[in-house]
């Protein structure tokens, strides 16, 4: 699966190889994928210790023409073959679930768990923080008054990697930030979804209309913050969503009233997505 697919995707574009979707009527059951990690020595990467992440997603084939079903080996349950495009033939068989375990094949995730696996963000703890701002002249005084952030937060977003701190040669403090939008277009109303306004815990409002946002983790592409952004923003299942692959990349230097004193450069990634009919 590529970054920018959904497990309904991938799963799609694998009967594709088999151009057999849509004569099969091959129904995806998206409402209960597992998930499962697994952790071996791979023979392509010798002597590297190889992660896999995998999406188990049940399928049904819903066609009732006996012709079509020949193909897959139905309702005969015996072997068959299909060859991709990239000239590599596979050989399947149907098994009942006893059959599958008997020959090791998973069907179901059990006792897996899945590790956050990422690389640790250089940040600074809220003092260090504060020792730093000073030593280059910022006033932290300012930092939690009238809207701008704690040096609690600005502590808590670098850690994260949400944010990082660079100097330049000219000896200024930039605050870089990396920033995901995700441009929704809904085909059959022809819409695009806008945030209209955002109500913080403390009760305040913004009523500032936007594009859904995020920051992007350094354990993110940008791929992954946009179906971030769908999952918990937006409460929208990634598998009714597709994703262009085509990346739009603007950068805006400003003062930012989050950051007194400082500088902020936003390197912002866009990409679109469509909301998929009936999905």
């Amino acid at each position: 699966m590529v970054p920018y697919e959904g497990p309904s995707k991938a799963a799609a574009e694998g009967f594709e190889l088999l151009k057999l979707l849509r004569l099969l009527k091959v129904s995806f059951d998206f409402t209960a994928v597992e998930r499962q990690e697994e952790e071996t020595d791979s023979p392509s990467f010798p002597g590297v210790t190889t992660v896999y992440r995998k999406e188990l997603v049940e399928c049904k084939v819903a066609t009732t023409e006996k012709a079509i079903q020949e193909k897959v080996g139905l309702p005969a349950m015996s072997q068959w073959n299909a060859t991709d495009p990239q000239g590599n033939t596979k050989f399947f068989t149907w098994l009942t679930d006893a059959e599958a375990e008997a020959k090791k094949v998973k069907l179901k995730v059990q006792g897996s768990h899945i590790s956050t696996l990422v690389r640790a963000p250089i940040g600074l703890d809220e003092e260090a923080l504060k020792e730093y701002l000073v030593s280059h002249s910022i006033d932290v005084k300012k930092f939690g008054q009238d809207g701008t952030k704690s040096l609690k937060e600005f502590s808590s977003e670098l850690i994260k990697g949400e944010t990082r701190l660079l100097q330049v040669s000219s000896g200024e403090i930039l605050v870089i930030t990396e920033v995901v939008m995700l441009i929704l277009h809904n085909p059959e109303s022809k819409e695009t979804l806008v945030q209209t306004a955002q109500m913080w815990p403390d009760g305040k409002t913004s009523h500032q209309a936007r594009i859904p946002g995020a920051k992007r983790r350094p354990d993110e592409n940008q791929f992954l913050c946009a179906r971030r952004i769908l999952k918990r923003q937006l409460e929208i299942d990634e598998n009714a969503v597709r994703i262009s692959q085509d990346v739009g990349y603007i950068e805006e230097d400003r003062s930012s009233k989050g950051y007194p004193g400082l500088k902020t450069v936003y390197r912002k990634r866009v990409i679109k997505g469509e909301v998929i009919p009936n999905a």
